[in-house]
Order: C-alpha cells, then structure tokens, then sequence
C-alpha cells in the first residue's frame, strides 16, 4: 500500500511546527473526489435558484413570505460558498 505524507497543524502541540500525517493515496482521492462533488452540488443549487428568480412572472406570482425564504435559501447558499472557498485558503 502506497503511503503519502501530508501537512497539518498539530494542535495538541506546544509548537507551532507542522508535522506530516501519513494517508494512504486511496484516501486523499476520496477527499478530493468529495470535495468536488460537493462543489458541484452547490454549484447545482445555486443555478436552481438562480433559474427560478430570475423567471420574473413566477417571482411575481410568489408570495412576500415565499419570496423571502427564497431570498434566504439564496444568501445561506452563498455564505457556504464563501466559507468553503476561505477554507481553501
């Protein structure tokens, strides 16, 4: 079995060094191929969204309470958006 060793912070540690953790490759695939799946979820829903605002006759058939968990679903998906991109970082 293949082992790679990657970076992280080790917490527990007094130090503020980084250490290496060893993952086989099998595993940081997996991670990977999770994180784009999830990205392209979000991506998914946010064109969903987008699609039924922007069709302006069912936005103005929608109710003001509708319209704002529209708004609200929109915003949430966004701020997801935001905190996985500075998780990148």
């Amino acid at each position: 079995m293949i082992e790679i060793a990657t970076p992280y912070e080790d917490r527990m540690s007094s130090s503020s060094t980084m250490t290496y953790k060893t993952k086989t490759v099998f595993d940081s695939l997996k991670e990977q191929v999770f994180a784009i799946f999830r990205n392209r979820a979000i991506d998914a829903r946010i064109k969903k969204l987008s699609a039924s605002i922007a069709d302006k006759k069912a936005w103005a058939t929608l109710s003001d309470d509708e319209k704002e968990r529209e708004v609200r679903r929109i915003a949430s998906v966004r701020h997801a958006i935001e905190r996985m991109k500075q998780m990148k970082k």
